[in-house]
């Protein structure tokens, strides 16, 4: 018997799956995005200045079939950058998902006054 307690815990974690994971900026990079620039076509995926806070994390997909350059990041086909903030700063970096072409990433501290 003590080893079926054990064992129906096991399967009640495996029957309910971890929690939802969430992210405070998400985005994602849908198929075609670099044809329909190519194109000249209007894309707005991020914003030119993200503003976030220490603690917050960043996520970005990337479903095009080409590799993407967002602010300090780099995105390849297919892959997720996944990044928490742990320090106030400001980067900057081109962006090849935005006509024109730069992308601003400010982190602020609100717990120092």
């Amino acid at each position: 018997m003590k080893t079926l307690l054990p064992l129906a815990l096991i399967l009640a974690l495996v029957a309910c799956g971890p929690g939802e994971v969430t992210f405070d900026h998400d985005y994602v990079i849908p198929s075609g995005t670099g044809a329909r620039l190519d194109a000249g076509e209007p894309v707005e995926i991020l914003p030119f200045i993200l503003e976030a806070r220490v603690g917050e994390t960043l996520r970005i997909v990337n479903r095009d079939f080409r590799g993407h350059r967002i602010g300090p990041y780099y995105v390849g086909s297919g892959e997720t950058v996944t990044h928490t903030f742990t320090a106030p700063a400001e980067m900057r970096g081109p962006c090849t998902v935005r006509f024109d072409e730069e992308m601003i990433v400010r982190v602020t501290d609100l717990s120092r006054g």
